[in-house]
């Protein structure tokens, strides 16, 4: 399999770097990929009670990926 362009080298480390630069070039935010502590203020926030009044709905940790998606 390919990533970015790459043939895998087998170097885990080397393979990850090459992925993760790929990401950062094609995402607007510039981040690789989402960390967990990305998305944790959003989940200390849902499990506050400031989030009370917060029902059926989705929040979407894309990295600003989702802006390449047009309706």
């Amino acid at each position: 399999m390919r990533t970015g362009g790459k043939e895998p080298t087998g170097d885990v480390e080397q393979d990850e770097r090459a992925a993760a630069e790929t990401q950062r070039k094609e995402l607007p935010l510039g981040v690789p990929w989402v960390e967990p502590e990305d998305v944790a203020p959003l989940v200390v926030f849902l499990a506050s009670e400031e989030a009370r009044m917060v029902s059926g709905t989705s929040f979407a940790a894309t990295g600003g990926d989702s802006a390449n998606i047009t309706a």
